[in-house]
């Protein structure tokens, strides 16, 4: 081939492409339209694998495992139960030796309960002398209009016998003319604040063993001041009601000495170890 036909064979084959490019340009091929894919709805969801039958198998190893629990709960409260029974076996019955009247100890037995727990429980007594009962209170206690004076006697009375034992005794810590200004109530106070809870204890065991009658009456001289208010304290209400037996009778006198809603029956005093350490707590 000559130099003229090479280059006019190049021309041709450029503008055959040229043409092309050309009619590519002015007619493009066609194209398939995008293909648009349904919203899947709930009934075309796929199953999860092993259907309703994997969800019942699931439900019922949940129900095995939630009765399991069930049962060592069980067994956990019957074991708490048994070591709660072996440890009320080892303590002391606090309601085994109730007293018939929790707040007034009258018998041996009583006191024998008492010092158990080293417990003195008494009235204290703790009332104004001035105290003049009225036609209602006196309805109260069952007792007519007229047997007011014979009811403060006898309490004049129970006041003036606890004076005669508190009085020494508080002499003793004070002296005679200090005791005498500050009266019974004050002494009675100053006596209590004058010992420490280690001989609160020993002076309350010593006393409900006297009441008891596990140890004879020391002489009086031998007691120190609390011991000696403590035991005019446990014979209180015994005492009055000896009084007022004398005007009511025996039954009366006893509903009257031991009530709780009167002036001289909201003093309760209960002191000594038992007491002080909640072995023995106070009768509510």
């Amino acid at each position: 081939m000559t130099r003229r036909e090479a280059i006019a064979a190049a021309i041709g084959a450029l503008g055959s492409a040229a043409l092309l490019a050309l009619l590519y340009d002015m007619f493009p091929p066609s194209r398939p339209a995008a293909r648009v894919l349904p919203h899947p709805q709930p009934s075309d969801a796929v199953e999860a694998p092993g259907g309703e039958d994997s969800c019942t198998a699931a439900n019922s190893r949940l129900a095995g495992q939630l009765t399991e629990c069930e049962h060592r709960l069980a067994s956990r409260e019957t074991e708490l139960t048994a070591v709660k029974t072996t440890l009320a076996s080892l303590a002391p019955d606090a309601n085994a030796g109730a007293l018939a009247d929790p707040y007034n100890p009258t018998t041996q037995e009583d006191w024998k309960y008492l010092a158990s727990f080293g417990v003195v429980r008494a009235k204290n007594f703790c009332f104004n002398l001035d105290w003049q009962p009225s036609d209602i209170q006196l309805g109260q206690l069952g007792l007519a209009p007229d047997d007011g004076p014979a009811l403060t006697r006898a309490l004049a009375a129970a006041d003036k016998r606890m004076w005669q034992s508190t009085e020494p005794a508080c002499a003793k810590l004070v002296g005679t003319e200090e005791a005498a200004r500050l009266g019974n109530d004050e002494c009675w106070s100053n006596i209590l604040y004058s010992f420490g809870p280690t001989q609160w204890d020993v002076d309350a065991q010593l006393v409900a063993d006297i009441r008891a009658g596990n140890v004879p009456m020391p002489a009086t001289d031998d007691l120190d001041a609390l011991a000696t208010r403590f035991l005019a304290m446990t014979s209180a209400v015994s005492d009055l009601e000896k009084d007022l037996s004398e005007s009511f009778g025996p039954e009366r006198a006893h509903e009257i000495a031991a009530a709780d809603d009167v002036p001289w029956g909201g003093c309760s005093t209960q002191i000594g170890e038992g007491a002080r350490t909640g072995k023995l707590p106070m009768p509510k």
